[in-house]
């Protein structure tokens, strides 16, 4: 495990590292006496990877607090091998279990932890939606999200996630214009790898513009 601080006001919040379900019942168990010790009534502990959380600890970090930033590039990068050789299929079902938390109302947030993987926000979305392996096999069909369920998260969410939710993360008056323009509406397209970015916003200023021959 390994932990950094971001400060938000006069809080101090914590983000956490823990891949495996041991990792986690620590991290769980941890935060939960320092509550005790030093309550504060809005935490967000994040909660980084989260790739082996069990269903009854989704319920504990709801209870808690606490609130997972997924890594879903796991399923297409190394599913295959995981699914074979290091967790075997029925824990590989349930790695970075998105659905689960969609289910019990846990807020969470995606992530591609590059420079491990590309930076490539279509790709995250992709994988988030579809759980596809390299070889083809979907992997965890029951943890799969909607495509709305994976902007929320790459974007509102993971803003909410460090209390940035009000001046980040989605189109609104009075929030920095940090937006992109696609070539398709990702809630209606079939195939997510097909959108391409025709324009990035950063600040109301207009730093990429795709060149269309």
């Amino acid at each position: 495990m390994a932990g950094y601080q971001v400060f938000s006001g006069n809080c101090c919040q914590m983000a956490i590292h823990g891949n495996g379900d041991a990792a986690i019942d620590n991290i769980i168990k941890a935060f939960e006496k320092a509550q005790l010790k030093y309550p504060v009534s809005d935490p967000r502990l994040i909660l980084i990877h989260a790739q082996m959380t069990r269903h009854d600890q989704i319920k504990k970090m709801k209870q808690l607090g606490i609130t997972p930033s997924f890594f879903p590039g796991h399923t297409f990068y190394w599913g295959d091998q995981h699914y074979s050789q290091h967790m075997g299929p029925i824990r590989a079902e349930n790695m970075s279990p998105t659905g689960w938390a969609a289910r019990n109302q846990l807020r969470f947030s995606v992530h591609s932890d590059a420079p491990v993987t590309p930076v490539d926000p279509i790709h995250l979305l992709w994988n988030s939606v579809n759980r596809t392996s390299m070889s083809g096999r979907v992997i965890g069909k029951y943890q799969r999200i909607s495509v709305l369920q994976a902007l929320r998260a790459m974007t509102i969410d993971a803003a909410w996630q460090i209390f940035q939710e009000n001046n980040r993360g989605s189109i609104e008056v009075g929030k920095f214009a940090d937006l992109v323009v696609l070539s398709e509406n990702p809630l209606v397209i079939t195939n997510l790898k097909n959108i391409q970015i025709l324009q990035t916003v950063v600040g109301g200023k207009a730093i990429y513009k795709r060149k269309i021959f």
